[in-house]
């Protein structure tokens, strides 16, 4: 059982990566958790929200600030597709 450090270090966990000693959410990772994240925060108004990422052997918590101009070209496309 891998820790997230590991897992993350090993590619076991692609949606995250580490800067500075801290884990941050990709934004292009084929998953999408970032532009999930990113549509929560824009549509409620929330400039923070937290992601829980629970392996079995560990458990760490990244935090996702809005990042407005994601967001802004997010709902562009939307609107371009719908």
């Amino acid at each position: 059982m891998l820790t997230v450090d590991e897992a993350v270090d090993s590619g076991v966990i692609k949606y995250l990566d580490k800067e500075n000693g801290r884990y941050i959410l990709k934004k292009n990772s084929k998953d999408g958790y970032y532009a999930q994240a990113q549509g929560l925060l824009g549509i409620t108004g929330l400039s923070l929200c937290n992601l829980v990422v629970w392996i079995t052997r560990d458990m760490v918590t990244v935090p996702i600030h809005f990042d407005y101009p994601y967001f802004e070209k997010m709902v562009g496309a939307c609107q371009d597709f719908f």
